[in-house]
């Protein structure tokens, strides 16, 4: 499998998540709705998360109380999630790669065609 470069300027759109949102489990469904991953695929869709409970998170993210974790979709899983008709909260920020924070955990990370 060769992923894409991975670009310093890539976009990721954070995404806050309360209690409710998380039961939805939009990133899950996203999950189910991609598959299994394509050797041969083009587009890398990732999804990484941040816990805000965790007393090390980057003080960036401490304001937005409400929250209890943050989803940083790549522009493809972004897109793919809003093809697919899965229901997200809001946008709240938007970070370059080069600027994601630290301690993130990997949801999805796949090629796809």
């Amino acid at each position: 499998m060769t992923e894409p470069e991975l670009k310093d300027n890539d976009v990721f759109h954070v995404i806050g998540f309360k209690y409710p949102d998380l039961l939805s489990g939009a990133p899950v469904q996203l999950m189910r709705r991609l598959g299994m991953p394509a050797p041969s695929g083009t587009k890398l869709v990732e999804v990484y998360f941040l816990d805000s409970s965790l007393p090390d998170d980057p003080p960036t993210f401490k304001p937005h109380e409400d929250y209890v974790s943050f989803y940083f979709y790549s522009d493809t899983a972004l897109a793919l999630s809003k093809e697919c008709g899965i229901k997200l909260p809001p946008v709240v920020a938007t970070c370059a790669r080069s600027k994601l924070p630290g301690g993130l955990s990997t949801s999805i990370k796949m090629l796809v065609r």
